[in-house]
């Protein structure tokens, strides 16, 4: 951007359709009330309490891990960001979030429980575990999600329908599958379909 003698903007090197949004934020920055200044928007995206109690709650689903803990924050955080530019509050009961913890902690468990509860349309966890319980590839995990809700029996029968479009997301975010190259020399990503 330069400008002329008098410091206003005459010219950018930014795209026409960025330019309304970039005077937007440059006009922020005068702003002294923090409670009106969009540029702290991204700064707002934390866990809050409530958050924090269901992340303790699951947090023997996430791994012991440091590496496994930072992967569900980040992404947790992600969900939330992405889930907020669409519009989509996040469910109260905490869904999204011991959802994210099984694929976080129990990737292979994930992979055949996630995908049956983005095709149901009424499930809860005992009832998506009834359901899945041919899958074999992932005995060890399921022991331990059934241990886990012997201890934590609220989690039984919380509703995980029309949490769909959750699930397709946390696919997607899913990092402990490697991408395969198919016949093509397109990489098959997950959650790419």
């Amino acid at each position: 951007m330069t400008g002329d003698s008098e410091g206003t903007a005459t010219e950018t090197d930014l795209p026409d359709a960025d330019l309304p949004e970039f005077t937007r934020l440059v006009e922020s920055f005068g702003v002294t009330d923090l409670a009106e200044s969009p540029w702290l928007e991204a700064a707002k995206l934390t866990v809050t309490g409530p958050e924090l109690g269901v992340i303790e709650d699951i947090s023997a689903l996430i791994g012991a891990t440091p590496r496994a803990v930072k992967r569900f924050v980040n992404v947790y955080l992600l969900l939330k960001s992405v889930g907020r530019s669409r519009g989509w509050p996040l469910p109260e009961q905490g869904q999204v979030t011991v959802l994210l913890a099984i694929a976080t902690g129990l990737p292979d468990l994930a992979g055949e429980l996630l995908p049956s509860l983005a095709a149901a349309q009424s499930h809860t966890l005992r009832t998506a575990l009834v359901d899945t319980a041919d899958g074999k590839a992932a005995t060890a995990q399921r022991a331990r999600l059934n241990a886990w809700l012997a201890d934590h029996p609220a989690w039984h029968d919380v509703a995980l329908a029309g949490m769909d479009r959750w699930v397709d997301l946390i696919l997607r975010f899913r990092f402990d599958r490697v991408p395969t190259l198919s016949s093509g020399s397109k990489p098959d990503w997950p959650g790419t379909g």
